[in-house]
Formats: structure tokens, sequence, C-alpha cells
């Protein structure tokens, strides 16, 4: 089942329910339309303008991060001031770690899905600012490192 996400947006005091289920986007129970139809504005990723009651809401959409909702600069889901999602350094270390342990261990394509999904993973969790540093550098370390055991595993049953 595809995820949902739900904003709840006040304009001009009339509250307007915004839900993404899929790549779908209905406001107020409304028809459902894919964001791809929506009208594109230009910046990092992928960002579509929803109209919310007289305003224009922009629909943010990443790769490794949830979808936002952005209305006057501000993100609906927190109320806060929207920041852009930033990868920290040392992701870029285990990125870099993957890459080898492609060309060195498995390779071919199931290496290569294995690291495409590994990374999208760890990139996912790296760019999750509500959580530590710690938290997320210990998370994404034992994930490569588990993946690469995984790697390591098949390579030794394929090739012996």
């Amino acid at each position: 089942m595809a995820k949902e996400f739900v904003w709840n947006v006040v304009v001009d005091d009339v509250t307007y329910l915004v839900k993404m289920v899929g790549n779908k986007v209905a406001v107020n129970n409304n028809e459902p339309i894919k964001y791809t139809k929506l009208k594109r504005v230009t910046g990092k990723g992928a960002n579509y303008e929803v109209p919310v009651g007289n305003k224009t809401a922009i629909l943010r959409i990443t790769t490794y991060a949830a979808p936002a909702l952005i209305l006057d600069g501000m993100d609906c889901s927190t109320g806060e001031i929207y920041e852009e999602p930033q990868l920290p350094w040392w992701i870029f270390i285990l990125i870099v770690l993957h890459a080898l342990g492609f060309v060195f261990l498995i390779g071919g394509a199931i290496g290569g899905a294995i690291q495409g999904c590994v990374i999208v993973v760890l990139m996912n969790i790296a760019s999750q600012n509500n959580k530590s540093t710690m938290t997320r550098l210990c998370t994404c370390a034992g994930i490569a490192a588990i993946s690469l055991f995984v790697q390591y595993l098949l390579h030794t049953m394929i090739f012996g």
C-alpha cells in the first residue's frame, strides 16, 4: 500500500486538508491528481505548485527525504521555517566504501541492486535532522557493515 502524507494547511483562517497518497495529491478530498500533472517549479529536487485556497504551496519531492509541503516558507508538517535537508559529510565516506565494496566484492546486477538500495537508505537516514548525529552515524555504519557482510557472503557463495 502506498504511503500517505497529510497536511492541515490554514489559509485566510480556513483549514484545508492536503493529502498525498502514492503519486497523487488531493486538496479537501477533491479528485486526486498526479503531482507530475501539476506545474513544476525550478529548484533543487522536484518541486510542484499545489493550489491551496488563494495561495500556492510547494510540494517538494526528494529521493532521500519524505515529501514536504511548503507554504510561505513554512513547512506545513512542523509549522517551522522550512530548511533544506542536508547530507552530512560522513555519509559520502560510507558511499565511497560501498562503491569499493561493489568493485571488489560482488559487482554485477546483484551487487548494483544491493548498493543502490543501501545507498538510498543511508541517504534517507543521514538526512533526518530530527535525530542526533551519533544515532544517525551509528545506524548508517551498522547498515553499511551488514550490507558489506551480506555482499561478502554472496561473493563467497557465488565465486567460492
